[in-house]
């Protein structure tokens, strides 16, 4: 089992996108939200099934919204740095590593 920590520009995005989707529809942030946590407890368990995207770097796609968790494996911690919209320029995660 490994621990799963979220970084605080990965906490931002998912912040930024809760808030997006809220104002879209009631209710939609929220199931973003409880997605998110679902992959999280994933990651506990299983992190290496996800495919490596770059360098050391993995991704799952959040089912059902235009994004992925991008994350790194050290040792028994999982370090989620972002929660990416897939129609942004990947740069911006990559200057997070």
């Amino acid at each position: 089992m490994y621990n799963v920590e979220l970084s605080d520009e990965a906490q931002f995005d998912l912040d930024e996108a809760y808030i997006w989707y809220e104002l879209q529809q009631v209710g939609l942030g929220k199931r973003l939200v409880l997605l998110v946590r679902d992959y999280m407890q994933i990651l506990k368990a299983t992190p290496e099934q996800f495919p490596t995207i770059h360098k050391n770097k993995r991704a799952v796609y959040i089912k059902d919204f235009p994004y992925q968790i991008i994350f790194t494996i050290y040792a028994d911690v999982v370090v989620v740095f972002s929660i990416f919209h897939t129609k942004r320029n990947p740069k911006v995660w990559k200057k997070r590593t």
